[in-house]
């Protein structure tokens, strides 16, 4: 039995004589449906002519219509959403036929929901493309429909499966008579009779006595017609890009959903080292080792580092041993997968040697290895091809080049975001933002939520970062900013679909305002690369870090710039106690950290607070808790 998802169909028109038709028609009414069965009179023709296209090609085929009905007269995506979940009320259904869309750029994911659970019961859902090529349209754009086009084709029969990522076919939709309301008869063309069309032709094909064992995206392929050219109504100016994308079927694209979108379990379960220990990506690993997943057994530093030396005595993670020389046998076997951060950036010829050295010995040990740099990603392949061609471990590094790019595309169909987004901006460098973000999540999660977190540092892959956006520092990320937008929104919408979070969790690197007169950059790194995500991301709220020496302008400046782009309310303020001072030496102005004392910290913060009208709190204070869920239930609430 095939479907017919319309406006009704007339089953006394001419055409449809000795056709066996059931239906019901699906009423909205306010925010509720009603269902009427046994009711499905045309409401304008549309319907009629799908199925008299459907009948002439498969006779002996029953016809199930459901009718959409708003008292609009207006079909929405809820409708259709209705519709499509009333298909799993009814038996033997071979096909779903929609020979209509929603013209728009993203769907709901209602909708989206619906399509997926008639495909998961095994029905093929065929549904019209734009007739405009270069406009998307729903359900047609989703991975799991055929989406059916107009053909320049010589025969009602034939068809063409064009390779490309909407699974795309050109069947017969140009000029024809087609029946209509009112048993009349009518000249159209369009990709609503091309879909009927094809309907009719796949259950030909799938219900053939020597087919009926067959896969049916098989016989699809195997049944097309090559060499038909698409039928283009318009041919606009706008740039038409043709996608490259290999064609992935559901199963395949769920799978690489999860690679991208969801945190690597591979590395919750590692025994891990890192080096070297004393660089900024590296110590955030390290002071934070508690809330990682992966087992930090081992840090790993230069050997000539002299200004670190004290600060590795003084390592306030007393249980892990920090060694600045080379590995001793039982050494290599505490871990099985180190990260290595940017060791090539410090101009010291002795400590590129170690590093290379230590790289060289991992690799001969199979260890699995964690780059945040592409230099040093270059390094390691050009040590296992001259050194290493046996090695089986796993190397990964963060980044998005052209290939996860074009991964990440074949997810334009998500539907919207639909959860809270939270970030952590600043008003500089330097200000713990990546730990106030790994602190309220887990503030977040200790309340019951499930919380996303995208990372824009390379090391959030270890803190089990749904995606790793690595815009800042030696950025991997190749998309030119003007680009950031279209992935950007993709990559937060496969989050939300794989991972079904309560929240999501990101924050930007350095500050938004130029601490000078700037050259435009629109490469990532530059200073404008952190407004670009932030108006690409477009959170719904933010919390700002701070310095004890901000001015309460700087600060103002930072929350109204963020609030003007992007709408944008700070929920809260969140001070780190490090303060930079200046102290002459010798006649030399040296610059140099010191942690404020509680009082001290406490004061600045009740000052801010009063000035500013925001809370203003330290995040890592036990005391400030429920401080930042309440600002987060009652903004969201």
């Amino acid at each position: 039995m095939i479907v017919i998802i319309d406006e009704g169909i007339d089953k006394d028109h001419p055409r449809l004589k000795n056709c066996r038709i059931t239906g019901a028609t699906i009423i909205e009414e306010g925010t509720g449906i009603r269902v009427e069965y046994d009711e499905f009179s045309d409401s304008s023709g549309h319907g009629t002519a799908v199925a008299a296209i459907i009948h002439k090609i498969v006779p002996e085929t029953d016809i199930y219509s459901i009718k959409m009905f708003s008292p609009t007269g207006r079909i929405t995506e809820n409708l259709l959403s209705e519709a499509l979940l009333f298909c799993n009320r009814l038996s033997n259904i071979s096909v779903v036929n929609i020979s209509m869309g929603v013209a728009k750029t993203r769907a709901s994911t209602k909708l989206y929901d619906a399509c997926l659970q008639v495909y998961q019961s095994g029905i093929t859902i065929v549904a019209a493309s734009h007739n405009f090529v270069a406009l998307q349209c729903y359900p047609a754009a989703f991975p799991f429909v055929y989406a059916v086009g107009c053909g320049l084709v010589k025969s009602k029969l034939q068809y063409h499966y064009a390779d490309s990522a909407e699974r795309k076919i050109l069947a017969k939709g140009g000029s024809q008579r087609i029946a209509w309301k009112d048993q009349t008869y009518k000249i159209s063309a369009g990709t609503s009779f091309a879909t009927a069309h094809f309907s009719g032709i796949l259950e030909k094909i799938a219900t053939s006595t020597e087919n009926r064992n067959y896969n049916i995206d098989d016989l699809i392929k195997s049944n097309s017609t090559p060499d038909i050219e698409e039928f283009l109504y318009i041919q606009k100016k706008s740039e038409l890009i043709a996608s490259q994308n290999e064609v992935l079927q559901p199963d395949a694209l769920n799978k690489l959903g999860q690679e991208l979108f969801v945190s690597d379990s591979a590395l919750r379960s590692s025994k891990l080292a890192v080096f070297p220990a004393s660089e900024k990506e590296i110590k955030t690993v390290t002071e934070l080792s508690d809330s990682m997943s992966a087992n930090l057994v081992l840090a790993i530093d230069y050997p000539r580092n002299f200004a670190d030396l004290l600060k590795r005595k003084q390592n306030p993670n007393k249980d892990l041993p920090v060694i600045a020389r080379e590995l001793k046998d039982n050494e290599l076997h505490l871990f099985d997968t180190i990260a290595i951060g940017y060791f090539m950036d410090m101009p010291v010829e002795s400590n590129i040697i170690f590093g290379t050295k230590l790289i060289e010995e991992c690799l001969k040990k199979n260890k699995n290895i964690l780059l945040f740099d592409n230099d040093v990603y270059h390094l390691v392949n050009r040590i296992i091809q001259s050194k290493c061609p046996s090695y089986t471990g796993r190397i990964r590094i963060s980044t998005v080049d052209k290939p996860v790019i074009k991964k990440i595309k074949q997810f334009s169909h998500l539907p919207d975001i639909n959860v809270p987004v939270l970030a952590v901006i600043g008003t500089s460098s330097r200000q713990g933002k990546f730990t106030t973000q790994i602190r309220v999540r887990e503030i977040i999660q200790n309340k019951g939520y499930k919380v996303s977190l995208i990372s824009t540092e390379p090391q959030g892959v270890l803190f089990d970062a749904a995606f790793t956006f690595p815009y800042g520092y030696n950025s991997n990320i190749v998309l030119p900013l003007t680009e950031w937008h279209r992935e950007l929104e993709t990559i937060f919408r496969g989050v939300q679909h794989f991972n079904k979070p309560n929240i999501i969790l990101t924050g930007i690197q350095g500050g938004v305002l130029p601490r000078k007169a700037v050259k435009q950059s629109l490469k990532a790194g530059s200073i404008l690369s952190s407004m670009h995500y932030l108006t690409s991301v477009a959170p719904d709220a933010v919390f700002c870090s701070v310095n004890p020496t901000d001015s309460v302008e700087h600060i103002q400046q930072t929350i109204e710039t963020v609030y003007n782009f992007c709408k944008s309310p700070c929920l809260l303020c969140m001070m780190t106690p490090l303060t930079r001072e200046f102290e002459e030496n010798g006649g030399i102005s040296l610059k140099k950290y010191r942690l404020l004392g509680y009082e001290e910290m406490k004061d600045r913060m009740d000052n801010l607070s009063s000035e500013l009208g925001i809370p203003v709190i330290n995040v890592m204070d036990t005391q400030s808790e429920m401080t930042i869920i309440s600002a987060i239930e009652d903004f969201f609430s």
